[in-house]
Formats: C-alpha cells, structure tokens, sequence
C-alpha cells in the first residue's frame, strides 16, 4: 500500500516525501503496535535513537539484499537512521545508494512498526518507529557495487545471525 506520490516526489522512486506517520495511517498503509517494560539502561538507549527506515531490496531473482555496516554490526537488511523532520523515503534510499552501491526504486510502504518502551514503576515513555519500504534495485545485473558497507550480499534466506528488524519477515519466506 503506497501512500499517493506528490509532485515533491523522491528521486528514482513513485513514493512521495514521507515526514508524517499519521498520513501514512490516513493513506491506509497497515501500522503495528508494540509495547514493552524495560531496565533503565536499555530505556536510556532506546530513547536515545532516531527512527529507522528498513528497506527490503529484493533482486529478480528473489533475493534479499542483507548487509552489516561495520565488522562488529549484526546482518540485516539496509536500515536508515531518521532523524526529527527528515524524509523517510529519500534517507532510506539514499542509505542504499552509499552503503551497497546499489540505486533502488521504492516501491511501497509494507508498513509503520511503533515500539515503545516503558521503565517500571515510571510513567517515562520512549518511542521508536520503524517505516519499512520495499524497493528494487534499478539495474538489471542488481550486483553488489562499492559501497560503504562491510559487507553486503543477496540471500534467498534471512541468515541465522541477522537481525530481525520490524518488517523483515514481509521480504523472507
């Protein structure tokens, strides 16, 4: 379900500029909600962190583009920072391009994960969403170019060490 693309749209993409969730809601695009209690010091962190734009890049033949940033970085599929205001679209794309070298095509919003966590005994709340797009790449060969990534390659197969990201299951059998 894509929201409907405005003149403004994002390059290579017939998403238009995402920076409010609650039009997605209005667009129909399907939301989960998740809430959990957690110690102070996993609160802290998580209150900390932008929200996150996973993107699952899936090849003609069937494969999903899985990658870790840094050599101490868990496997997952490409996962943009979003900072406050920022277009989740153009950074999720954008993150693609200069982490695997890959150009991509948003093809639609699979949906908007929210996690909130709470401390115990604490009113205190922290947020995080996750926007997660699929999207192929624009080239044929979809190979793997020079990126800024550690690693990066296609699996049939989300792998036994990756991270499972809000949306991942939406790209893996």
């Amino acid at each position: 379900m894509t929201p409907p693309a405005t003149e403004e749209t994002t390059e290579s993409t017939a998403i238009g500029p995402i920076t409010d969730l609650d039009a997605l809601r209005d667009a129909g695009v399907p939301f989960f909600e998740e809430t959990d209690t957690v110690e102070e010091a996993q609160f802290e962190l998580l209150d900390e962190l932008d929200d996150l734009a996973p993107v699952g890049v899936v090849n003609e033949d069937g494969e999903v583009l899985v990658m870790r940033v840094s050599e101490d970085c868990t496997p997952k599929i490409p996962s943009a920072a979003v900072e406050p205001g920022e277009d989740y679209a153009a950074v999720a794309q954008q993150w693609v391009r200069q982490q695997a070298g890959i150009d991509v095509t948003l093809d639609g919003v699979e949906g908007v994960w929210t996690v909130t966590v709470r401390l115990e005994d604490e009113a205190r709340e922290a947020t995080r969403n996750f926007v997660v797009f699929a999207a192929t790449p624009e080239t044929g060969d979809a190979a793997v170019h020079e990126g800024d990534a550690f690693e990066a390659d296609w699996y049939a197969e989300l792998p036994d060490d990756a991270a499972d990201v809000p949306g991942t299951n939406r790209f893996f059998d």
